[in-house]
């Protein structure tokens, strides 16, 4: 037979302490709630893709997280895909290009490559192999860098308006994804005949 528990009966004093005890346990929950905001709030933020310019790697619409910078000379390496604030005719853009050039490099657009020192740049994110938008050898300065967007043929970026400062760069992309079709993107990968195709691209 089995016997019946006997119900705990908590004094008036226990019941007094069991709210302030779940009062303080609600307390912390929201401070750590709050805590794990502020950081995510001042170091990340989510972005989506404007254009088309950085096709095939982002679709247009696509999520992209961003983990804002605090020193762009050690956050950034060469290849990282950047935030930007673009200004133009009293107005403020934001630009997401491929970082190719950091303080003190020269930079050089032919028609067939991009070269950085001298030295041509490794690009197996860009598709087509030839560009009529080419660019002179420029150094840069302590506080520029250079930017271009993967789909260099209808790509706004600073072979057009020049370098951005460091004080207008944002934070470098470290996720990304897509929840939406991107028909265009198909089209372009597919309207590039394979002996137009970059040569490093083939590797990618």
């Amino acid at each position: 037979m089995l016997k019946k528990k006997k119900m705990t009966v908590l004094t008036e004093e226990q019941q007094k302490m069991m709210k302030k005890l779940n009062r303080l346990q609600f307390m912390i929950t929201a401070a750590s709630c709050l805590i794990v905001f502020l950081i995510l709030f001042l170091n990340f933020q989510v972005a989506t893709v404007p254009s088309s310019s950085m096709y095939p790697t982002l679709k247009i619409k696509e999520f992209v997280l961003i983990h804002k910078l605090r020193n762009p000379a050690q956050d950034l390496g060469y290849g990282d895909i950047a935030t930007f604030y673009h200004h133009e005719n009293g107005s403020t853009s934001i630009f997401i290009k491929r970082l190719i050039g950091k303080p003190g490099d020269t930079v050089e657009v032919r028609n067939d490559a991009v070269y950085r020192n001298g030295e041509q740049v490794f690009e197996n994110y860009r598709l087509e192999a030839e560009t009529n938008l080419t660019m002179e050898p420029i150094t840069l300065k302590g506080n520029e860098y250079f930017l271009m967007g993967d789909n260099w043929n209808n790509s706004a970026d600073c072979r057009v308006f020049g370098p951005v400062l460091a004080e207008d760069l944002i934070g470098k992309a470290i996720f990304h994804f897509s929840p939406f079709e991107d028909e265009r993107c198909e089209q372009f990968v597919s309207s590039v005949p394979a002996e137009m195709r970059h040569p490093d691209f083939e590797t990618h």
